[in-house]
C-alpha cells in the first residue's frame, strides 16, 4: 500500500522541534545542536526535491518557545549580530 505525507505537514513538524526541542543529554539520547541540524538538513533535501524550498530565517529570543540559546541575536549594528545556536531557525 502507498502512502504519501504533505510537504507542509513535514516542514510545520521539522519547525515545530526546531522552536520547541529542549537540548537533552542522557544515557541512550541526544537531542543538541547536531540533532536539529540533521533534521534541518533532511527538511532541506526534501523542500528542494520537491520545489518547495524558500528559505528559513534564524529564531530570536522573543521567538524561542524553550529557554535556550536562540539562533540569532540581533544588534543595531549587524556586523555585530551573533548566532549562539543555528539550528535555532524556521522554514518558510
Amino acid at each position: 500500500m502507498r502512502h504519501t505525507i504533505k510537504v507542509e505537514d513535514i516542514r510545520e513538524h521539522v519547525n515545530h522541534l526546531l522552536e520547541n526541542q529542549r537540548t537533552v543529554t542522557a544515557v541512550g539520547q541526544h537531542y543538541g545542536t547536531e540533532f536539529r541540524l540533521g533534521v534541518a538538513s533532511v527538511l532541506e533535501y526534501v523542500l528542494r526535491a520537491t520545489g518547495n524550498y524558500t528559505g528559513y530565517r534564524y529564531l530570536s529570543e522573543a521567538q524561542m518557545v524553550v529557554k535556550e540559546p536562540p539562533g540569532v541575536i540581533l544588534h543595531t549594528d549587524p556586523d555585530a549580530n551573533e548566532f549562539p545556536d543555528r539550528s535555532r531557525r524556521r522554514y518558510f
